[in-house]
């Protein structure tokens, strides 16, 4: 036997190579397509290319074409994230360490948008967008969550530049507000969106006739008592915020409207229970010129929700230095009544003509029991009305010695 030959087995013969299967001889790649019927080879072509958005990208490139049409990019982004899963679970540092790459599919969509092809476009910015959000376990951060964002914006322009139909904006106008409704991390770009796409009177009424019935204020009982608006209260499954984002929907729909008497009306409901709608129905009535109506409006706010930041602010950019000082200080003295806050009665203090005005702000003081009790001796000798000092107060020589020094 030559070398390398097999020796026997013992006790019986060599082992023989089983022959090959009968049948075609297998073929290279290349044999086989050159081997296939040219109609196959294209049926076959277009199928591989129709669910595979990349290749097909490829192979437009190296035919010197633009990207085809149709393609379904939100499996392009669903492979992104589940590859970023992948690096996040073998990460020693965790997600952190991962990146989700949007920058081929962004590229694809803006191609279409600078050759004009408006509504290929918005397909494709609209598939982005919404893989994202199916995918939203996996938080964007930085420069991602930005691309994110962007992409709704593109969706939005892109449709409204390729001029649809109205049923077709409105549809995207409701499926805006779904996104925009449930919260989560595109629901601001989703909001914008939605008024952007808004460009007439009956979109807008569209908008409203979606987003009404989740924008109606609490049981009136909700804020009657100091500090109870502060409490997130839910009401048809929302929170606070998700209920401010409703009322920030239908205030910019009844303002583009010039429904200004609804808005205000809504607002008022608002304010009886929420600070921020108090102090945003304060500016509002301020802005107009019913500054009177505003400082009701911030006053008794205080009044039942107690002292807030939000409201004294409003409150205090009512009145400037052009408007009469009789109600400037009726505001600053309900202020300081309200709060407690001895910068108010500073300001007032500081008032032209503040002697006229004084009378009015120690009545106002006196009247209130927690203030008589403990600030208004104080404020008397402040005032160098040493007299009225002694006479109203119980401690007559702990005033005595506050005059003294």
């Amino acid at each position: 036997a030559g070398r390398g030959a097999r020796r026997p087995a013992k006790g019986g013969r060599a082992p023989t190579t089983p022959p090959a299967p009968a049948g075609p001889r297998s073929e290279s790649p290349k044999s086989l397509v050159e081997s296939a019927g040219e109609e196959y080879a294209r049926r076959f072509l277009a199928g591989l290319l129709s669910g595979d958005a990349a290749l097909a990208e490829r192979f437009a490139r190296g035919m010197g074409a633009p990207p085809p049409r149709g393609l379904d990019y939100g499996k392009r982004v669903d492979e992104a994230f589940r590859e970023a899963a992948v690096a996040s679970a073998s990460s020693p540092i965790g997600r952190g360490d991962a990146y989700v790459e949007l920058g081929d599919v962004m590229r694809f969509a803006g191609e279409f948008e600078a050759s004009g092809d408006l509504a290929e476009a918005s397909r494709i910015y609209g598939q982005i967008a919404g893989a994202i959000i199916d995918n939203e376990g996996f938080e964007l951060e930085g420069d991602q969550g930005e691309a994110g964002a962007k992409a709704v914006r593109k969706w939005a322009k892109c449709l409204a530049g390729s001029g649809p139909p109205p049923a077709a904006r409105r549809e995207a106008i409701g499926r805006a507000f779904g996104v925009f409704r449930g919260g989560g991390m595109l629901h601001g770009a989703y909001g914008m969106a939605m008024m952007a796409l808004c460009s007439t009177d009956a979109d807008l009424e569209h908008l409203l006739g979606l987003a009404w019935p989740h924008a109606q204020p609490p049981p009136a009982s909700a804020g009657r008592r100091r500090g109870r608006g502060r409490r997130a209260s839910r009401e048809g499954g929302g929170s606070e915020g998700y209920r401010r984002r409703m009322v920030s929907a239908v205030v910019e729909a009844l303002d583009r409207l010039g429904r200004t008497r609804d808005v205000n009306a809504l607002i008022a409901g608002h304010a009886r229970s929420s600070p921020g709608a108090c102090a945003l129905l304060v500016s509002r009535l301020s802005e107009a010129g019913s500054k009177r109506e505003a400082a009701d409006a911030a006053t008794s706010g205080l009044d039942r929700l107690g002292a807030d930041p939000a409201i004294e602010e409003a409150a205090l950019s009512i009145y400037g230095r052009g408007d009469p000082v009789r109600r400037r200080a009726a505001l600053l003295t309900g202020l300081f009544v309200r709060t407690g806050d001895e910068r108010y009665y500073e300001r007032l203090r500081r008032l032209p003509g503040w002697e006229r005005e004084r009378p009015s702000f120690i009545r106002a003081v006196s009247r209130n029991a927690r203030f008589r009790r403990f600030f208004l001796a104080d404020i008397l000798v402040r005032e160098r009305m040493h007299r009225d000092a002694i006479k109203d107060s119980d401690d007559v020589k702990f005033v005595e010695l506050k005059i003294a020094t």
